[in-house]
């Protein structure tokens, strides 16, 4: 009797369009299920992403991820007439800092640290290298350029200016680092960006 039945339903075509519906419908799920595996792979994407960065900013105090970074510029001690100098408001591009990089530091370069005075990060110029007998560095001295230009590049060399005192220091805007005072080595910079990136970092705090 099923055998007539089937006989007669494929004869009237009634069994192929249910064939075709099974089908077209097995077609959507199949669909859904990929559509479905996508969306929880980016948003599981974005939370590892997102979860990455908080901690790095936690560690660093600035964005950054895959050893690159930004960092947003809330002062003029930079500001200057080298063709690096830069203002409040900027934003520079950064690469993290590691200790294979310390001995590799120039007069000129722009380093990322944080600074104990003002209790937050500060990007100034490496302006004197202090080395041991063996060649290596050993310490840095970093000045804005602001007060460079204003005041004279710090010299430890120079008799008129040999004191090493905090009061000099300060007044010359200087710190002196060690290898585990940097953050990080400024690259690059984008003149006027910086406060879409200090809005971003509200989400990290």
């Amino acid at each position: 009797m099923n055998f007539i039945r089937l006989y007669l339903l494929c004869e009237s075509g009634e069994f192929m369009e249910s064939q075709k519906i099974k089908k077209n419908n097995n077609v959507v799920l199949k669909l859904m299920i990929i559509i479905g595996c996508i969306f929880f792979t980016v948003i599981t994407s974005i939370i590892v992403l997102f979860a990455s960065v908080k901690n790095n900013y936690e560690t660093y105090g600035f964005i950054n991820i895959f050893g690159k970074g930004y960092v947003p510029i809330q002062s003029n001690s930079m500001k200057g007439n080298n063709r690096d100098s830069f203002e409040k408001g900027d934003l520079l591009f950064v690469e993290i800092f590691s200790e294979d990089d310390f001995n590799e530091l120039e007069v000129g370069m722009i380093v990322v640290f944080y600074d104990n005075n003002i209790r937050n990060l500060q990007s100034h110029r490496i302006v004197y290298i202090e080395k041991n007998d063996t060649g290596k560095i050993e310490s840095i001295a970093v000045q804005g350029d602001y007060s460079a230009d204003l005041m004279g590049v710090y010299d430890p060399d120079n008799p008129s200016k040999n004191l090493l005192n905090e009061e000099l220091l300060n007044r010359l805007d200087v710190n002196l680092l060690t290898l585990g005072d940097i953050k990080a080595i400024v690259v690059g910079k984008a003149e006027g960006k910086g406060n879409d990136i200090e809005n971003l970092e509200l989400l990290f705090r």
